[in-house]
């Protein structure tokens, strides 16, 4: 058995994350992390990057887009890539905003886009194919808890200042 250490390419044979660990969904290459399933949760992590969340499509997760690891946010969203399904398509539409250096924006606007979808995906529009739906059921649930969270750590102190005045005791 083995776990990611979050150094990539390394393993510590110590620890268990299972048999999906061990069978990847894509394999490694020089650049890019190998990509499996684990069995605990049921999304797909990329190995040496197990802080940076799961990803999804081709377009969900940090710094994932065009669907590669791009670590340093060096690539343009390709906008001729087609997304994988409509989850797939809120994530480029969040990447691109995030590009352009507008991330409260992007995450608002993909809270919103995730809320709006139907928590079954066999009901969107463009559905995922169907060895995915489970995995885009769980990804939709994990980033809008995930960027509710962002988004109201960004604008709680905001409307805290807007309430109470600068200082911490409601003073103006």
């Amino acid at each position: 058995m083995a776990r990611a250490t979050g150094r990539q390419g390394e393993l510590d044979q110590e620890q268990d994350l299972g048999p999906a660990a061990q069978q990847p969904k894509e394999g490694g290459t020089n650049d890019q992390p190998e990509v499996f399933i684990d069995k605990y949760v049921g999304l797909s992590w990329r190995s040496g990057s197990i802080t940076s969340g799961p990803i999804y499509g081709k377009f969900c997760g940090k710094d994932w887009t065009n669907n590669k690891h791009d670590p340093n946010d060096k690539d343009e969203v390709d906008h001729g890539m087609p997304s994988q399904d409509d989850l797939d398509k809120a994530c480029k539409a969040h990447d691109h905003k995030y590009k352009k250096e507008k991330e409260a924006e992007a995450d608002r606007e993909l809270v919103r886009a995730l809320a709006a979808l139907p928590e079954d995906p066999r009901m969107w529009r463009k559905k995922p194919p169907k060895d995915k739906i489970e995995e885009a059921r769980k990804y939709r649930k994990w980033a809008l808890l995930y960027f509710q969270g962002a988004v109201a750590a960004r604008e709680q102190p905001a409307k805290d200042r807007y309430e109470w005045g600068d200082d911490n005791e409601g003073g103006r």
